[in-house]
């Protein structure tokens, strides 16, 4: 388990320096101090870590653009797979979807006899 608490030497930088982050987060006064659990974006290596909120911005920063980049690279997949299914087929063999008025006269006589 990581230390809960910033080093002791830290300083705030929201305070100027002029407070240290150690004494703001033990007496409750700073929200920002906080626990990052997962993969590092850049090495893989798992995070569990704590850390004032601003020096995680980069990191966080960095797995939504992976993240982008890897639902884009899912769609253009999808998109792939699709066209390949869709090319190729003749027409005959696709699903009529399109009923003409002779067709729906067609039937409702049907019905009637």
């Amino acid at each position: 388990m990581p230390d809960p608490y910033p080093p002791k030497e830290i300083g705030c930088h929201h305070t100027g320096f002029q407070k240290k982050c150690r004494d703001l987060v033990t007496k409750g006064l700073c929200n920002r101090w906080v626990c990052l659990i997962g993969a590092d974006p850049n090495t893989g290596e798992t995070l569990n870590h704590y850390n004032c909120i601003d020096n995680w911005v980069l990191k966080l920063g960095l797995e939504q653009s992976q993240m982008s980049r890897q639902t884009g690279a899912a769609v253009e997949s999808f998109r792939n797979c699709m066209v390949e299914l869709n090319t190729g087929i003749p027409q005959s063999q696709l699903p009529r979807t399109n009923w003409g008025v002779d067709d729906a006269k067609r039937l409702t006589d049907d019905k009637r006899e």
